[in-house]
């Protein structure tokens, strides 16, 4: 494995047992593994086929977002594993997806379905589009598998900050987090990914 692992993300099931770990490594990558659980217990590189079923599905922090969805809590998903810790970190509740931007599942939306209390979706902020493109993924999952538009609300960090890792090590609190422009977001995020869409195709032909 190249790189330097510099932190790891324990993924569990409801009962809190890990099941899947990503590791960030230096220079900045990212890896997935797998537990394998049994006499001989241990993570292995990837994702096995045994925890496919789970990763599609998987939520960091599953136990306790399930808990606060059914006690109707406020419930914070954010980008990415740190900005998820550091809002929990301040008293929130938080989690995130392991798969990065724009990859988020039905599945893992489909947690969200369960309770009526509010959902706040942290966007980072970016000059490219791709913190707002993926907040209006999430948003737009959420509403195709049945959470009620009322709930839902993307919230942006307070300025200058980027994300809310960087709002919260600055000492801002939750309050200071702001709505966003949702149309002129909306419009980014589509420029954005029609621009991604456009480079994946123009780059096709180097994989010959």
């Amino acid at each position: 494995m190249a790189g330097r692992k510099v932190r790891q993300y324990v993924y569990t099931d409801l009962a809190g047992k890990p099941k899947l770990r990503k590791l960030r490594m230096a220079p900045k990558a990212f890896c997935m593994e797998s537990w394998v659980a049994g006499e001989h217990e241990f993570w292995a590189r990837g994702i096995r086929p045994e925890q496919e079923a789970f990763a599609d599905k998987a939520m960091y922090h599953l136990p306790e977002l399930v808990w606060a969805l059914r006690a109707d809590e406020l419930v914070w998903w954010s980008e990415g594993e740190k900005d998820a810790d550091a809002l929990r970190g301040v008293g929130a509740v938080a989690t995130t997806h392991w798969q990065g931007a724009l990859h988020a599942t039905r599945d893992q939306a489909r947690w969200f379905v369960q309770g009526h209390g509010p959902i706040r979706l942290a966007v980072d902020v970016d000059k490219s589009g791709a913190g707002a493109a993926c907040a209006i993924e999430r948003k737009r999952l959420l509403l195709y598998v049945g959470v009620e538009r009322s709930r839902i609300q993307i919230v942006a960090p307070p300025r200058p900050h980027k994300d809310a890792a960087e709002a919260v090590e600055a000492g801002r609190p939750l309050t200071a987090f702001r709505k966003p422009n949702e149309s002129a977001m909306t419009k980014l995020a589509a420029d954005y990914t029609t621009t991604r869409r456009k480079h994946r195709e123009s780059s096709d032909w180097l994989a010959s």
